[in-house]
């Protein structure tokens, strides 16, 4: 949910917010799963989620709530979408992001992802709209049938024009529930 700034005025990485952010996922499986492969990372598996944190930009501090939706195509393989809006102060800032991320979950209950993300940030106020790529990878713990807790690091980077801090790296923590 953070940005890299392409300039000094732009969204800037709010470690503590990104820190303690907390997203949701609910699994929810919507079609049959196969017989070998079970879990909230089984093929037809889907997840909703939903997020909160706080930023800074331009000087002015912001609350930001975000939803996502995704599904697994393939065991293990999911394409998903999340948009944020960043609510307090002008300007207003919307930002939209696919995503696809592979979860190794036949390597047991701490299966490692990785994962690849575009981003869309629409910047009002007259400012340029920003567009960055990055990945992620981490490990999720898998505890009982419900319960998921997730850590990694994400790395992102601006591919549009940039004249400030153009790339940033930055935890991610996974909380989620599957039924």
């Amino acid at each position: 949910m953070r940005s890299p700034s392409p300039a000094p005025s732009s969204p800037l990485p709010s470690y503590l917010a990104v820190a303690t952010a907390l997203g949701v996922a609910l699994g929810l499986g919507a079609t049959p799963r196969l017989a070998h492969a079970e879990g909230p990372f089984a093929q037809g598996r889907c997840r909703v989620g939903l997020g909160a944190s706080s930023n800074v930009y331009g000087g002015a501090r912001y609350v930001v709530a975000g939803a996502g939706f995704g599904c697994n195509v393939a065991d293990g393989l999911e394409l998903s979408a999340d948009a944020e809006q960043w609510f307090g102060a002008p300007p207003t800032i919307t930002r939209i992001s696919p995503a696809v991320r592979y979860t190794f979950a036949a390597l047991g209950s701490w299966p490692p992802y990785v994962g690849l993300f575009y981003r869309h940030w629409f910047i009002g106020g007259g400012e340029p709209d920003v567009d960055t790529a990055g990945v992620r990878g981490g490990i999720i713990a898998l505890g009982d049938r419900s319960f998921m807790f997730g850590l990694g690091a994400v790395y992102e980077v601006v591919v549009s024009t940039c004249s400030g801090q153009c790339s940033a790296l930055y935890p991610e923590i996974i909380l989620g529930f599957a039924f």
